[in-house]
């Protein structure tokens, strides 16, 4: 989960904006 999170921080909200 951690790195999704991580992921979602850097990439333009690709994997889910309720992260960011």
């Amino acid at each position: 989960m951690t790195q999704k999170i991580s992921s979602a921080s850097g990439l333009p909200k690709r994997t889910r904006p309720n992260w960011t």
